[in-house]
């Protein structure tokens, strides 16, 4: 089986065929730009809620910065920044979100112990890591997020869909020390396709 990693993310060329959301105009990167109102953004902008006030938010493989813009347009006073491991995906999110910082390196590279934020953002991330690598990442994810992160991503063992799905509610509970966790079922409204409304779910782990 062909597991996507981090790899097939860094080194993706822009004229890539495949589209990741039904899409067929443009390239992969203005699909995911175009996603921006996907539902399952929604519920994001829900934990948000849940977790105010915070001034300073990161998203952890942001892409080309859809969960960026919509956060920037609903909290538009608080500090943001995104980094992945495309540069062709940070290039275009600094072309149309010059306001937020960005910067093109993996989630395990990142150095975590130049920066602090209220809250980290990670969409559909973990799923491209392999199982050696979860628990340092989200260890140092815990020293940085000084209220909470949030986690979009599915839930199981082993390899789903030919992804990883973990139980991340177990992880942040035995591996970090986030206090409290929440575990949210993505429904078919906010997700219609049959992976994500199977095994799709959010977690908000805070620290308080």
């Amino acid at each position: 089986m062909n597991i996507e990693d981090t790899l097939y993310w860094k080194t993706r060329p822009v004229d890539d065929r495949r589209k990741d959301w039904k899409n067929e105009k443009g390239s992969w990167l203005e699909e995911y730009w175009e996603s921006r109102n996907h539902p399952h953004r929604q519920l994001i902008l829900q934990a948000l809620k849940k977790l105010e006030p915070f001034k300073r938010i990161i998203e952890i493989g942001c892409n080309c910065g859809p969960n960026l813009a919509l956060i920037k347009k609903n909290y538009p006073d608080v500090d943001l920044m995104g980094i992945d491991v495309n540069k062709e995906a940070i290039a275009m999110g600094l072309k149309f979100l010059p306001e937020v910082s960005f910067a093109n390196c993996s989630i395990q590279t990142f150095p975590y112990v130049l920066y602090s934020f209220d809250i980290v953002l990670i969409d559909a991330v973990f799923m491209y890591l392999y199982d050696n690598e979860i628990v340092p990442v989200l260890r140092s994810i815990n020293n940085i997020a000084r209220k909470a992160i949030i986690i979009v991503d599915w839930k199981g063992t082993g390899i789903n869909y030919g992804h990883y799905a973990r139980d991340y509610k177990h992880l942040l509970e035995t591996e970090t020390a986030f206090k409290k966790v929440e575990e949210i079922k993505i429904t078919q409204e906010y997700w219609p396709s049959k992976n994500w409304s199977d095994i799709g779910y959010i977690w908000i782990a805070e620290h308080f």
